[in-house]
């Protein structure tokens, strides 16, 4: 356990960095904005951090098992889908949502939540894969991955929070998080043929940048077209998933 503890602080310094940086070369009231952005992203987040005690659990319950490469590959996989769903179904509610619960003070806070919202995604990918290093009891790589992620945070930070404000403290996130998913993947092949279906992750990267300038046209008519669109992807995407839930549901009215 002990490795965690600089783990958990260099979350922290991913987390509260930004802020500090902001607050410090720009403004205390950009500092604001950036966190008003980062609420919506946050709910990813939230929901993930529920997910990842109990996937925690079944890592080390599985870790022995004779099918642990499909297992943990499967999981990865279905995961992706599942947070990528909720993703994209909150970048395009937003321009419905934001104005209401926000207000215009802050609406240039609107402009960072698709970056933020993606860096979640990635910290989700990355925790998941992360949740094999703990079965594994290699605490020492969770650490040592973090740390690099804290890292590569501030630097991107510092370098381009002059020239473009508070982009650098969201693209920054996004870099560091991504980073943070590639190497654990990449580095959990020494234990693992854990395989993540590149095909789709390529593809989904694609609409999600597609509805990211469909979000920025800020459209009413691009604005329904987009939510429809990312409503018929999540529902395919998550049809065996559903179907159990609707099942479940059923049993329970009988």
């Amino acid at each position: 356990s002990l490795p965690m503890i600089p783990d958990g602080l260099s979350w922290w310094v991913v987390n509260a960095s930004d802020r500090t940086i902001i607050s410090f070369v720009i403004s205390s009231s950009a500092n604001g904005i950036y966190a008003v952005s980062s609420k919506f992203s946050n709910i990813l987040s939230s929901l993930f951090q529920v997910f990842n005690m109990s996937w925690q659990e079944s890592a080390s319950l599985h870790i022995n098992d004779y099918d642990k490469d499909t297992f943990f590959s499967e999981v990865l996989n279905e995961t992706y889908k599942i947070f990528y769903s909720i993703c994209l179904l909150l970048l395009t509610s937003m321009p419905f949502v934001f104005k209401t619960i926000i207000g215009l003070n802050y609406f240039t806070a609107y402009y960072y939540v698709p970056i933020l919202l993606l860096a979640n995604l990635f910290n989700a990918f990355a925790n998941t894969v992360g949740g094999v290093y703990i079965a594994q009891k290699k605490s020492i790589a969770v650490a040592k991955t973090t740390l690099y992620a804290a890292l590569i945070n501030i630097i991107i930070n510092l370098i381009f929070i002059k020239k473009i404000g508070l982009y650098a403290a969201a693209i920054s996130t996004l870099i560091s998080y991504m980073f943070l998913a590639i190497y654990r993947y990449k580095d959990v092949q020494k234990y693992f043929n854990m395989k993540i279906d590149k095909k789709f992750m390529v593809i989904s990267l694609l609409v999600y940048m597609l509805c990211c300038f469909i979000y920025y046209q800020n459209k009413m008519y691009l604005n329904i077209i987009n939510i429809i669109i990312s409503l018929i992807i999540c529902c395919f995407l998550n049809k065996r998933l559903i179907q159990k839930i609707l099942k479940k549901i059923g049993e329970k009215i009988k």
